[in-house]
């Protein structure tokens, strides 16, 4: 392959990543009226047949995000970058639906002191491995040439 080929191929693969960026561009600027039409029509308040599934469903793909992302900081592994980050946004839903659907003051204080002291920190933990084991990766491929 010609170093013109080359080039031509990283070109490329340049517009194709630069579509896929004004693509999420476009989706978060297409989100912000869909969030401010929801929370003008949306209900304060809605019963939800099936709450008790969604909270459980939801802390059991948490608690396997926790899982993968523990065995893979055990196991030293650079796979652990994306479990990580997920386990981290999973950890702030979590903290953040927790305080704002408390029904009652005392579950609200409890959703909070939780918050503050272990799901926030956690992801804060789980965001610095990710970005740790991220930057030592990147420092090897660059290293190799």
């Amino acid at each position: 392959m010609t170093g013109d080929a080359l080039h031509d191929l990283d070109a490329a693969r340049r517009r194709r990543i630069d579509r896929v960026g004004r693509f999420y561009l476009l989706a978060a600027a297409l989100l912000v009226p869909w969030v401010v039409y929801l929370a003008v029509v949306l209900p304060s308040r809605q019963l939800s047949a099936h709450y008790d599934l969604a909270w459980a469903g939801f802390d059991a793909a948490l608690a396997v995000s926790l899982l993968v992302t523990g065995v893979l900081v055990v196991r030293h592994s650079p796979s652990v970058v994306l479990p990580a980050a997920g386990t981290a946004a999973l950890l702030v839903t979590d903290a953040w639906f927790d305080v704002v659907t408390a029904s009652r003051s005392g579950q609200r204080e409890v959703a909070l002191v939780l918050a503050v002291l272990v799901e926030v920190p956690l992801a804060v933990l789980s965001l610095a491995v990710a970005l740790r084991v991220l930057r030592r990766v990147t420092s090897a491929s660059t290293a190799r040439g």
